[in-house]
């Protein structure tokens, strides 16, 4: 466990907290984490019993013909790469790589736990912005795909926890839509900063405040060129370094 990254990085996010709290300074922390992410391997692996989870409708459900070509080609090569990985038993092969993701979820929490402890045992954590979000979920067998590279909800819809701790304590869960350009202008209008004009996003202060709501509309864009690697099939490779673009609005 210790020699994960996500412990490796929460020791040395520990170590920055503690000085700040000694000197006094305002600062600012990045903090990106790698798990969860392939190739899913992690201590924590056997944590999850691969058959007691519910996998969901969507489970090893291929995409319909009417879905874009890369989706669908992209099934193709997962579903035949788990078949030929365990010929017996290619169900259990997505079983597994979902448990250990979970697994690869529980280092996370665990990483992140002591970087929480520390901002309350410095005082810190009244006066402090926590943002906890992702860029990106993974499909683990839904439609039969793997990783990230879809605009299907268990890729594009990800976790965003803001805790601003001088406007609630409450918990409260927020319905609506919102983007990681929204981010940088919300936490300057959160610190009394001016947000620059250039920002691509808005400020979302005023739901945070309980005076707005969030919409549900949506739009993502998705443009190849960017692989930098082959991905294990021709087609597939094509597909995604060729200069397309795919939109999603709504």
């Amino acid at each position: 466990m210790e020699d994960t990254m996500a412990m490796f990085l929460s020791r040395h996010t520990v170590d920055f907290v503690r000085d700040r709290g000694e000197d006094g300074k305002p600062w600012l922390m990045y903090l990106n984490m790698f798990e969860p992410h392939p190739p899913y391997n992690g201590p924590l692996n056997d944590k999850y019993d691969p058959y007691s989870l519910d996998m969901g409708p969507l489970f090893l459900k291929k995409p319909a013909e009417n879905t874009p070509a890369f989706s669908r080609v992209r099934s193709d090569f997962h579903m035949n790469e788990a078949e030929e990985s365990n010929p017996s038993d290619a169900e259990g092969y997505w079983r597994d790589l979902r448990a250990n993701y979970f697994g690869n979820v529980t280092v996370l929490d665990r990483g992140i736990a002591p970087i929480l402890d520390e901002l309350e045992e410095t005082g810190q954590a009244d006066h402090t912005i926590v943002v906890f979000t992702s860029d990106h979920g993974d499909s683990l067998g839904d439609r039969g795909m793997l990783m990230k590279r879809s605009f299907y909800e268990e890729v594009a819809k990800v976790p965003l926890i803001v805790h601003v701790p001088w406007l609630s304590q409450e918990e409260i869960r927020v319905d609506g839509s919102i983007s990681h350009t929204d981010l940088v202008p919300t936490l300057l209008d959160l610190l009394g900063q001016e947000v620059p004009d250039h920002l691509q996003g808005a400020s979302r202060k005023d739901v945070l405040e309980g005076d707005a709501e969030l919409t549900d509309d949506v739009f993502m864009q998705w443009h190849g060129g960017a692989a930098t690697i082959s991905l294990g099939d021709a087609v597939f490779d094509r597909l995604s370094e060729i200069p397309w673009r795919s939109m999603v609005s709504g």
